[in-house]
């Protein structure tokens, strides 16, 4: 079954493609149940495009649905790796999971009989998390393995600090030099962390301003002795409401990464 592909088309980024249809275009097994997922996640001006000899297949990404409780780690595209999304069904909200890995090619032609699923939808702000989630792989930071190993346990404060109120803080965000290796021991990185809140959450600012402070505190206790710094210099650590950081800010810092991830490792191509 195949049909024409048209810029009218009712697909956009976020439409969820039904069981029946999912299980017939293979995305799906026919074990999966109602507890799979598959989401479009092609931009919409890629969807529109009829010329299917430039731009023949959506992307899309099968995921499945955990309920009503999310790991406040994977929200707000935290992990360039997994997401915990919440989505609209029926007439509650809902999360689902999906991994990086999980993407797949559908035909439009294959696509073009189908409709997207009623019964999902995308609140605007989910859906600006999902975009933010597909390029955050694709320019998450690398940090050099000298400066990954001064800072894990950070990671373990910054976990912390995002369970607690995984609705108030969006993410953790990090600007670092050198972006290298350095040859020195006694050169420290320099650092700038800004913990960015939901200017629409109660009391997320406060929260945000009293985890950046631990944040600075912890920092000064292991990297500070008197006026001098070892391994990293904390040049501020601030909070930052959605609202007020900047595209600048979001071009120049990376959102801080809860998992290991190297320069080496990249340049080995493991």
């Amino acid at each position: 079954m195949s049909g024409e592909w048209t810029r009218e088309t009712h697909w956009r980024q976020g439409s969820a493609i039904e069981l029946g249809a999912s299980l017939y275009l293979g995305l799906l097994k026919s074990e999966a149940g109602d507890s799979r997922i598959v989401l479009v996640v092609s931009h919409d001006c890629d969807i529109a495009e009829d010329n299917l000899d430039n731009e023949p297949n959506v992307e899309v990404i099968v995921g499945r649905i955990i309920g009503e409780a999310a790991d406040p780690n994977l929200t707000h595209a935290k992990s360039p790796n997994r997401l915990h999304l919440d989505v609209i069904r029926g007439d509650s909200s809902i999360f689902i999971e999906l991994l990086a890995t999980e993407k797949r090619q559908v035909m439009k032609s294959d696509l073009a009989p189908f409709e997207p699923d009623p019964g999902f939808a995308l609140n605007p702000q989910s859906r600006e998390t999902l975009q933010a989630w597909l390029a955050s792989r694709y320019r998450r930071a690398a940090f050099p393995d000298a400066l990954n190993r001064h800072l894990a346990p950070l990671r373990e404060i910054l976990q912390k600090l995002g369970k607690r109120n995984p609705k108030a803080v969006i993410g953790f965000y990090i600007y670092f030099e050198p972006d290298r290796e350095l040859k020195s021991a006694d050169e420290p990185y320099e650092v700038w962390i800004v913990v960015v809140f939901d200017h629409l959450v109660p009391d997320a600012e406060q929260y945000a301003q009293e985890a950046a402070a631990k944040i600075s505190s912890r920092m000064e206790a292991k990297f500070r002795t008197g006026t001098v710094w070892r391994g990293v210099e904390l040049r501020s650590c601030d909070a930052s409401s959605d609202e007020e950081f900047s595209l600048y800010n979001a071009m120049t810092f990376k959102i801080f990464p809860l998992e290991y991830l190297s320069l080496r490792t990249v340049e080995a191509g493991l």
